[in-house]
């Protein structure tokens, strides 16, 4: 099969990751970079099921490198309301183990991996907008300065991995509902705590 040319609009963990797979698989990929962070980023405190990922993604020793292995969780609702317990409990179905990163490192570890294995990065912000229809419906497309920095006359494929709300959606008018939930997460990180719970 001949590589598609792969546009990936977004270079945090997701838009990497799919950078690193895709070029391992053979396809030319052009991983679109704007170099803006923003200040709080969620995500340190990944969970067991990420960890297989990290191993096929071949980073997960670096991963361990930079951040603190993480043997379970304690979920606190109230000062009598709590759950505590450790992943090894589940082992007989997942990784008995995970990590908490420093979200600016596991980003950037992620974005060398895929350069490493030969995805291009072009800092540039990649504009998207809505390309012409097919038989299938409307298309995304690029900006032309991106579609420029990519070398190619158009990508066979466009992901949209900013992480915007809808973005893509949006310029395609794909409608969609929100449910009731509106989560907010609190998270802190200590020092010099020892953990006292038996497992």
């Amino acid at each position: 099969m001949h590589g598609l040319r792969v546009a990936i609009v977004g270079a945090g963990p997701a838009g990497s990751a799919l950078a690193t797979l895709l070029t391992e698989a053979g396809h030319d990929v052009v991983l679109f970079d704007d170099l803006r962070r923003p200040e709080l980023v969620v995500g340190e405190s990944l969970i067991p099921a990420g960890i297989p990922p990290l191993r096929r993604l071949g980073v997960e020793e670096a991963v361990a490198a930079i951040g603190m292995h993480k043997p379970g969780a304690t979920l606190t609702w109230s000062k009598s309301h709590r759950f505590t317990f450790r992943f090894a409990r589940y082992r007989s179905w997942m990784v008995p183990y995970a990590y908490n990163v420093p979200r600016r490192e596991f980003d950037a570890l992620l974005l060398a991996r895929a350069e490493a294995v030969g995805a291009r990065r072009v800092t540039v912000r990649a504009g998207l907008g809505r390309g012409a229809a097919s038989s299938d419906g409307a298309e995304l497309a690029l900006a032309p300065d991106a579609l420029a920095a990519t070398g190619w006359s158009a990508p066979d494929l466009i992901v949209d991995a900013t992480g915007r709300a809808r973005a893509s959606a949006r310029i395609l008018e794909i409608p969609a509902t929100t449910g009731p939930r509106n989560d907010v997460a609190y998270f802190g990180h200590f020092t010099g705590w020892q953990w006292r719970d038996e497992p």
